[in-house]
């Protein structure tokens, strides 16, 4: 005799003791996956990110040190998390234009680089847990709860991510003495 057999006439007992067997509902073990599977993607997009900043970064930070700052230099610092630490003396006139076109050459390869990164991600599994999610959630989650009404509390449907959502997030960067949009 199976041990699920014995609570035949028990429906409640029977409930209970498979929920206990399988741990967590399937509603909450589905969210998760999808909760999970964004998170790494977020991850994954800020880790490559950091990486191809750290040019951009130091470039800045020599601009920022050699006290050749304005508006846009102090926004970009601010932005990528440069201190603004205390001005040294001012290079000269040539040099400084020199580290600023380096500057320049850099943020637009970081955006280049940024930009074919994030056309480069596969959304379709993410997409895919996102559209079962909407599809089986509140089903699994009503046949745990035995409620249609309380299953559907706090449900809000997952929309595709798309490269967009993901370019919001992580911008491409302003090059600095070009026209903003």
């Amino acid at each position: 005799m199976s041990e699920f057999s014995s609570h035949v006439g028990q429906p409640d007992q029977l409930f209970k003791q498979i929920v206990a067997h399988y741990d967590v509902p399937a509603f909450a073990r589905r969210a998760r996956r999808v909760e999970e599977a964004h998170a790494e993607l977020l991850e994954r997009c800020r880790a490559q990110r950091e990486e191809w900043l750290e040019v951009v970064r130091l470039r800045v930070q020599h601009l920022c040190t050699s006290g050749n700052t304005d508006e846009e230099l102090c926004e970009l610092a601010a932005a990528l998390g440069v201190p603004l630490s205390a001005a040294g003396a001012t290079n000269g006139q040539r040099q400084s234009q020199r580290a600023r076109a380096a500057l320049v050459d850099s943020i637009e390869r970081f955006n280049r680089r940024w930009t074919k990164f994030l056309d480069s991600l596969d959304l379709g599994p993410l997409n895919r847990l996102r559209e079962d999610y909407n599809r089986y959630y509140l089903l699994e989650k009503e046949c745990a709860l035995r409620s249609a009404r309380l299953a559907r509390v706090g449900f809000v449907p997952l929309r595709p991510i798309g490269r967009h959502d993901l370019a919001a997030q992580f911008p491409i960067l302003l090059v600095p003495g070009q026209p903003r949009n």
